[in-house]
């Protein structure tokens, strides 16, 4: 099982293996941690 977690980048997760053996992973998109992707956006820009 992957437990109840905030990603930095931008996600709120959880998973687990249903009855039959199949992963089911569950995400909702968040506001990612402040400043995360700066550092992507100036090389992108550059």
């Amino acid at each position: 099982d992957y437990p109840l977690s905030r990603e930095a980048f931008g996600q709120l997760r959880f998973g687990f293996f249903d009855p039959s053996g199949l992963w089911v992973d569950i995400v909702e998109q968040v506001d990612p941690a402040a400043g995360f992707w700066d550092r992507y956006m100036s090389a992108a820009e550059g």
